[in-house]
């Protein structure tokens, strides 16, 4: 806009120089010409000047005034653009996750102090003064870097996100998620790379502590099928005596046994129990034959007009603390659980296995029920089943510890024995020497002999 207020400028003034020459040219003409014609003309040629003069003006008043808005309105642009620029830093600086660009080198172009301390640095200043190459002092496995670089020099604006295990400044190393994107120079080349690091090193942690919980579970479900496997096998014994018997039962179970068949096939296609009920009231909106069975109910229809939650949970405290729990977990998330209930007229306890969902804009709960009472009551006999096995193996243990205890008792018993054996048989042995020594003391000419009884010295 300078410009053009200069151009109207100059405008005006070459405007005004011609005024004043027209007006030197009219006064040498009146002294010159005699003619009023010309005269006429050259006053009507000022007239035109003036009016020139005029609009000029006015052109020059209107881009002042153009020129003034537009200073407003720079400065103002100034200003946001300021404000923001000081937005941007509190926003990077302040930021509790590392942020930074670097070039293609390795270079920090800058970085902010969340960064610097995760590295291990006092502050951003020392970081991208003592770090020159990325790719050695920082990265633990520089080749990540290099493809990272490949893939943004395809696609500079589509972010790669990535894990990274990476140095600080003690040797030390931490895990961190990048989140990388491109930017270009002038020549539409990569030139730059503007990094967010979050440091996920208490994460990896707790994902490795999962990963030694899940091992330790692992061994214990060994021994566990270590002893159900004994436990088959104890079944499978008593199996085999009981068929030997089977042939004597045959013929009273061959009828039981075509009713049994007939149940089971009836059971393998009938659907589970569908049901959906209203969360605010209890009331069962909708359910299938299946559901209706399960609850000792004849139907369906029967099972929605007598049949409220509440009868089947039993208190409202239960079916609140459900309702509490779906509202802590994500929308539409389906809950899996094994609940207790009883049927609503003969009072039966149930256990049943619930996959269901809550939808809270439309007010109803939603799922499948199946009836896992048998099986969930032999979990619990199996359960008994191995503490009394367990409480055997100890008492046995027992015994055996104490067996072993009295056989120790008698093998030191005995060997004391032997130790008074061996030495009593050393002094036999001593006395049998010394004897022998005193036998050959003795002189030839000593003889004693005994005849008819009395004993002679010769």
């Amino acid at each position: 806009m300078l410009w053009i207020s200069l151009f109207v400028v100059i405008s005006i003034v070459l405007f005004i120089f011609l005024i004043i020459l027209n007006v030197g040219n009219i006064q040498k003409t009146n002294h010159k010409i005699d003619d009023l014609e010309q005269l006429e003309k050259k006053k009507l040629e000022m007239k035109e000047l003036e009016d020139h003069l005029k609009k000029l003006a006015e052109i020059n008043i209107s881009y002042s005034k153009e020129l003034d808005t537009f200073t407003e309105f720079h400065e103002t642009v100034l200003k946001k653009s300021s404000d923001l620029e000081l937005q941007f830093k509190t926003l990077f600086n302040n930021s509790p996750i590392g942020i930074c660009r670097v070039s293609i080198s390795g270079k920090y172009i800058y970085a902010n102090s969340a960064l610097a301390r995760m590295l291990g640095y006092f502050d951003a200043t020392e970081l991208t003064s003592l770090v020159q190459n990325t790719s050695e002092q920082i990265f633990m496995f520089p080749d990540e870097r290099k493809r990272v670089i490949k893939k943004l020099s395809i696609k500079p604006y589509e972010p790669v996100l990535i894990e990274h295990e990476l140095k600080k400044k003690n040797g030390t190393s931490i895990f961190t998620r990048c989140k990388y994107m491109g930017v270009l120079n002038e020549r539409e080349q990569l030139s730059y790379m503007d990094v967010i690091i979050e440091d996920i090193s208490d994460l990896k942690k707790k994902e490795q502590e999962l990963y030694d919980q899940n091992d330790m579970i692992m061994e214990l479900l060994k021994e566990q099928q270590e002893m159900n496997d004994h436990l088959d096998k104890q079944v499978k014994e008593r199996t085999k005596e009981l068929e030997k018997k089977r042939y004597e039962l045959e013929k009273m179970n061959h009828e039981l046994l075509k009713m049994k068949n007939l149940f089971e096939n009836m059971y393998k296609k009938a659907p589970i129990g569908l049901f959906r009920s209203s969360i605010s009231t209890g009331k069962f909106l909708s359910c299938n034959d299946a559901t209706a069975h399960i609850f000792d109910v004849r139907n369906a229809d029967e099972f929605l007009k007598i049949v409220n939650a509440l009868d089947i949970w039993g208190n409202k405290k239960r079916r609140d603390e459900l309702i509490e729990h779906f509202k802590n977990l994500p929308s539409m998330t389906t809950y899996n659980h094994i609940d207790y209930c009883q049927t609503p007229i003969s009072k039966k306890e149930r256990y049943v296995s619930v996959s269901e969902l809550a939808n809270f804009d439309d007010d109803y709960f939603e799922g499948a029920f199946i009836d896992v009472t048998e099986e969930y009551l032999a979990k619990k006999k199996l359960e008994e089943m191995n503490k009394n096995l367990a409480k055997i193996v100890n008492e046995r243990t027992h015994n055996l510890i104490e067996q072993y205890a009295y056989t120790q008792q008698l093998i030191s018993e005995l060997e004391e024995s032997n130790n008074l054996l061996k030495i009593k048989t050393n002094n036999l042995e001593l006395n049998q020497l010394k004897l022998k020594s005193i036998i050959k003391t003795i002189p030839d000419s000593i003889i004693v002999c005994k005849i008819n009884g009395k004993i002679t010295e010769s």
